[in-house]
């Protein structure tokens, strides 16, 4: 019998213990304190899901040691993640303390809390080297979440992108100075319908280094919803595909960096028209090709999984899409979903699971977000000696 079966076993055996002993702590689900700092509660779920990811590393099953630099970049929508200020040029009156939802700067805090417990445990022991957060209101939310929570440690930079959003919600950036060094942030335009003018939500693209390795080109997204239905919205979104793809292609002419990494909620699936045809990512593959799109997120659509739900079925509308020259420049490249028991709630009405919401229709109920977050892991070739 091989010597790690031993080791496996006790490596369960110890999660075993650890979820009952911090079960048992935490009550389940407590109620958060405002003030932005972890409580024992806080802590203990913290505390478990790092020892989770590190149990592999310690139970004495291993692999072979490849010499290489370890990345990871963390997609989240964080669903209305507003401040409980009237903005009078944006449509965001029922997130007010008057409004429809009563969204107090109570309620506000204890978002944030919540947030930045998902963001902590999400990279095990290290956090994410970029952290993209989509349905932001305004830049100062996010340097509070990084500022005053205790994610200050880690000493995120913000980039944020005031898009011309009917309601105000936009795409916001956290990177690690330490881990990839910005050589520049853009934003594109993604204007839906001329006359009357009609937009979306801004792509934001990074160009940027890790230490060791070529330029890296990151561009994140939300496209336009299917409110009114799938097909009604479609052009909106094929219009999104046809304006990033068009980025993209300028990226490979130009010949720089070690790749691209495209991540967002598309509110589409990976073989509807926008990403599969329009963008192009392949979601089958047996070779790479530098110049092609490939869709990571693909095999977890094909196992069931997804990422929103709606109506009783999963929708993988976050994903994480790389280019064929990334590929071809990493040891591994794997994205995944991030299901963390915390993050999910009973479905009462379709039974089974579904994320964990800030509000069940009006009802406030203190959740995360209508969304899980999704994880891209990059081991990249060291540099040459």
């Amino acid at each position: 019998m091989k010597t790690w079966i031993p080791a496996f076993a006790g490596m369960i055996t110890l999660y075993a213990f650890l979820h009952r002993f911090f079960s048992q702590r935490t009550g389940g689900r407590q109620p958060l304190i405002l003030q932005l700092k972890p409580t024992v509660s806080d802590t203990c779920i913290m505390l478990k899901y790092k020892v989770l990811s590190i149990l592999i590393t310690v139970s004495g099953i291993t692999y072979p040691q490849v010499n290489g630099t370890s990345f990871r970049v963390l997609f989240y929508n964080v669903e209305n993640l507003f401040d409980p200020y009237d903005d009078t040029l944006t449509e965001d009156d029922e997130f007010t303390p008057y409004g429809a939802r009563n969204w107090t700067y109570e309620k506000f805090l204890r978002k944030l809390n919540r947030l930045y417990k998902v963001m902590a445990v999400s990279g095990g022991w290290y956090p994410p080297d970029i952290i993209a957060l989509a349905e932001t209101e305004h830049r100062w939310i996010v340097e509070k979440l990084a500022r005053e929570t205790p994610l200050s440690k880690y000493g995120y930079r913000v980039v944020h992108s005031e898009s011309p959003d009917r309601r105000g919600i936009d795409i916001s950036i956290l990177y690690r100075e330490g881990s990839f060094v910005m050589l520049s942030d853009s934003t594109i335009t993604v204007r839906l319908k001329e006359d009357p003018p009609e937009f979306t939500r801004d792509i934001i693209h990074l160009a940027g280094i890790i230490p060791g390795n070529d330029t890296l080109h990151l561009l994140f997204n939300h496209w336009p919803s299917r409110y009114r239905g799938q097909v009604n919205s479609e052009r909106k979104r094929v219009t999104a595909a046809r304006l990033l793809r068009e980025k993209v292609d300028e990226v490979f002419t130009a010949g720089q960096g070690s790749g691209v990494v495209i991540a967002g909620d598309f509110n589409d699936e990976p073989c509807d028209v926008s990403l599969a045809e329009h963008m192009g990512a392949r979601i089958q593959w047996s070779d790479t090709v530098s110049r092609d799109l490939y869709n990571l997120s693909a095999d977890e659509i094909k196992a069931g999984y997804g990422t929103h739900k709606f109506q009783g079925g999963w929708y993988m509308f976050d994903q994480f899409i790389v280019s064929g020259k990334l590929l071809n420049s990493t040891v591994s490249c794997n994205a995944r979903i991030l299901d963390f028991d915390f993050l999910l709630e009973e479905d009462k009405a379709y039974l089974g699971l579904k994320p964990f919401r800030t509000y069940n229709g009006y009802t406030y109920q203190g959740g995360f977000s209508d969304h899980l977050p999704i994880l891209l892991e990059l081991t990249l070739y060291g540099p040459v000696p």
